[in-house]
């Protein structure tokens, strides 16, 4: 049990043990949730490098970052769901998460934009 709160008057302690939880910094629950779309488009990524069309050479070499990227997640996400420890999102600094809005939204169109070849009849 990480907190507790009470209820008085119209306030719910549900939302105030939340919002408790998140300025603390104490997020597993939402870094569990995180993994199952970060694993599934590591794994996919992986699979699909042989049929991306990737003409120019940064799309290559953005693909293998985006596609280390998702990887690398899927060793972190992990840490979070088997010890529910967060502790390593102290070692970001405080700007941190609006570079994050940017290089993640580049990556999110980056994936949005690749063509892939069609799939080979068995």
């Amino acid at each position: 049990m990480h907190a507790i709160r009470e209820d008085v008057g119209r306030h719910n302690a549900l939302d105030k043990l939340i919002g408790a939880e998140l300025l603390a910094g104490r997020t597993p629950l939402v870094d569990s949730i995180f993994a199952i779309p970060m694993t599934i488009a590591g794994i996919a990524m992986l699979l699909l490098w042989r049929r991306a069309i990737l003409r120019a050479l940064w799309e290559k070499v953005a693909y293998c970052f985006v596609t280390l990227f998702f990887v690398g997640s899927i060793a972190l996400h992990a840490k979070t769901i088997f010890t529910w420890d967060t502790s390593y999102v102290n070692a970001f600094p405080a700007w941190y998460p609006y570079l994050a809005v940017v290089y993640l939204g580049l990556i999110g169109l980056f994936c949005v934009t690749r063509q892939f070849t069609a799939a080979r009849a068995a």
